[in-house]
């Protein structure tokens, strides 16, 4: 427990000085805790790499506008909500639905290979999750990819997502419940 508030600490710490002095070197420490999981999310969601990082790229320029303007209670959840944003006006733009999202086959090889419920998804290769994953609502899979990809703990992502970790933990297993459903419904007992 010590653990954690020295981070959140540290973590708020960060905030004031971007805030207050407009250190980009806490900004950059502030972006190396959640940056990966950041980059993550663009590449799943956007169906080129080049697309990934420009929106990466405008993630970041908007993050450091917000920070250095507004107080920020967790910097992780105004990133992954900028990232959603950005997300959301590249479809937007490009007149394209986020129901046509592309996966990259790579993203979910590692994501594969993750501790998602021994029995789920230890079975899946990447292009069978890939199927299953696009029947999820985009922030079932984005709790998915945070859980089992990121590896977060319960009290990180239900940071992230503004909800508690109690309410978190029953989405998990809700979200965990439904990929069976589909796996079975699409492809027979696994």
């Amino acid at each position: 427990m010590a653990t954690i508030r020295v981070h959140k600490t540290a973590e708020q710490f960060h905030l004031f000085r971007v805030r207050t002095f407009q250190d980009h070197k806490s900004f950059e420490k502030l972006l190396n805790e959640v940056g990966s999981r950041i980059n993550g999310l663009l590449k799943a969601k956007l169906p080129r790499p080049q697309d990934a990082e420009d929106a990466y790229s405008e993630t970041c320029l908007r993050l450091w506008s917000y920070a250095t303007q507004t107080k920020i209670d967790s910097f992780p959840a105004i990133a992954f909500t900028i990232a959603r944003s950005v997300i959301a006006e590249f479809y937007r733009t490009k007149g394209r639905r986020v129901s046509e999202t592309s996966i990259d086959g790579s993203y979910l090889e590692s994501f594969g290979s993750a501790k998602l419920e021994k029995e789920t998804i230890d079975k899946m290769d990447a292009n069978f999750l890939k199927i299953i994953i696009e029947e999820l609502d985009e922030d079932e899979a984005q709790i998915i990819l945070m859980r089992y990809n990121d590896q977060l703990s319960m009290k990180e992502i239900a940071e992230t997502i503004g909800k508690s970790e109690n309410a978190t933990t029953v989405m998990v297993h809700r979200v965990v419940n439904k990929l069976r459903k589909i796996a079975n419904d699409k492809f027979g007992s696994q």
